[in-house]
């Protein structure tokens, strides 16, 4: 395993682990959560909403390849290295970013997060939406402009303002340099939340 990808899976489980044991975060209407998704060790808050939980990923390299021959480019390392560790309903980083659906129909579920306008906004001019930015748009990789390994450039689209460099950076900044900045967000999310 690569420094990155003990990076990688480090700050996803704390971004699983960073709410409380029966979060609203993990709550779901039923019919959204793969059954072996379902947490079954935590009661259902009502007949439609139950507790998801995080499991692990089975991802092999033939998938991977299929998906990049479908999409037409190859994705990030640092980005497989992500959607290997685990399957979740949502991620979300101190409510700075959120991770698209990713379970066992991680390619269907990959279209069905990017269908319509923002796929033709977007992905169909080469930049690939991965995540949601705080309801107002998406981050996504700048298949234009790779570094080595097919690390993209991350960058932020919005309907009102299109295509923007990510807000904080200068130069190339990849998805490693992106889980950097969130997990940085999700700690300060933290220490608020335990200082109010």
């Amino acid at each position: 395993m690569t420094p990155h990808q003990q990076y990688i899976q480090s700050v996803i489980d704390k971004s699983l682990t960073s709410h409380s044991e029966f979060s609203a975060a993990f709550q779901f209407p039923i019919y959204l959560i793969p059954k072996e998704m379902i947490d079954l060790s935590k009661p259902p808050v009502n007949d439609e909403i139950v507790y998801w939980k995080a499991i692990p990923a089975n991802i092999s390299d033939e998938e991977f390849v299929a998906f990049e021959s479908t999409i037409g480019y190859p994705l990030p390392e640092t980005y497989k290295a992500f959607l290997s560790y685990k399957y979740f309903i949502e991620l979300n980083f101190g409510h700075e970013a959120c991770f698209f659906r990713h379970t066992a129909s991680w390619s269907q579920d990959y279209y069905e997060n990017i269908s319509g306008i923002i796929k033709e906004e977007t992905f169909d001019v080469g930049y690939f939406p991965f995540a949601t930015n705080t309801d107002i748009g998406y981050f996504c990789f700048d298949t234009k402009n790779a570094a080595p390994d097919n690390e993209y450039r991350v960058v932020t689209y919005d309907r009102e303002y299109g295509i923007e460099a990510y807000p904080s950076t200068v130069g190339q900044f990849t998805f490693i340099d992106f889980i950097n900045e969130l997990e940085a967000t999700l700690y300060e999310w933290e220490q608020r939340k335990n200082n109010s």
